[in-house]
């Protein structure tokens, strides 16, 4: 048997994590933290005894990691987040889009950007703790992917539609009028046609 017929096991780690984790995602990670948390962050060091790191997802456009300082790390005074200071945070790093919405001179993930600023503000995404160019920290949100499984669950099911009809309703400050996605099925379309006719 192929391994292309068998069915795609969503519970699997592999599933959701493709692509090469950066060989300095330790540094990355806590420099980001460092930058945008501080306090306690500034006395942990990039080793496994200092900071957890998880893969949690991550692909061919996105990688996100869970980032955990570790009890072992000397507190210090948070001036930006007091007692709250998040010890517990998502960190999403940004690959390079396949399709392209912008201009090669616009900021490719600006819509993005706002996207989960608008959600956080709206009191439906995780808090932001910071963004660059080349991703965010979040906070970490305990969670499972909604699976097969969850469907069967009419109470899930609300709960999602009701979640979902809350985004869209969301006044978001960015392109209203993006045919991207017509141009791009068409281009796939005709190239299926070619491909099939040689």
């Amino acid at each position: 048997d192929s391994s292309d017929d068998k069915p795609v096991d969503l519970t699997s780690t592999n599933h959701w994590v493709r692509g090469q984790t950066p060989a300095d995602i330790e540094q990355r990670v806590l420099d980001w933290c460092q930058v945008y948390i501080g306090g306690s962050w500034f006395n942990a060091t990039p080793n496994a005894d200092q900071i957890e790191i998880t893969r949690i997802t991550g692909g061919l456009s996105n990688q996100v990691y869970r980032v955990q300082l570790k009890p072992s790390v000397e507190r210090a005074v948070n001036l930006i987040y007091g007692d709250e200071e998040p010890t517990d945070v998502a960190i999403k790093l940004f690959w390079s889009k396949h399709i392209k919405i912008h201009k090669e001179t616009d900021h490719e993930r600006l819509d993005d950007i706002v996207i989960m600023s608008t959600l956080f503000e709206a009191g439906i995404g995780p808090k932001l703790f910071g963004i660059t160019n080349d991703g965010m920290v979040q906070k970490y949100l305990e969670h499972e992917h909604f699976q097969t499984k969850h469907q069967a669950d009419p109470q899930l099911i609300k709960k999602l539609a009701q979640l979902l009809a809350q985004i869209h309703n969301l006044q978001v400050p960015i392109q209203k009028q993006n045919t991207w996605p017509v141009y791009e099925a068409e281009r796939m379309i005709e190239k299926i046609y070619s491909d099939s006719s040689t």
